[in-house]
């Protein structure tokens, strides 16, 4: 736990949660069935901000 602050879920709407992993430097992962983001932080991901995020895409990784 030396570089994770938290871990938390949220309701997103439209039956989509979100896990979020808070790292120890503030930035965000947010983590759901299809994806994987990193966001700059909370803020980031409520704001929508539309910088360039790196993204793991989990649907696209399963089909190979």
């Amino acid at each position: 736990m030396k570089f994770i602050k938290k871990i938390e879920s949220h309701e997103t709407g439209g039956g989509c949660t979100v896990e979020f992993v808070t790292l120890a430097d503030g930035r965000v992962l947010g983590i759901n069935d299809e994806c994987v983001v990193l966001y700059e932080s909370m803020e980031d991901f409520y704001e929508c901000y539309t910088s360039n995020r790196q993204i793991i895409d989990l649907c696209k990784e399963t089909e190979k």
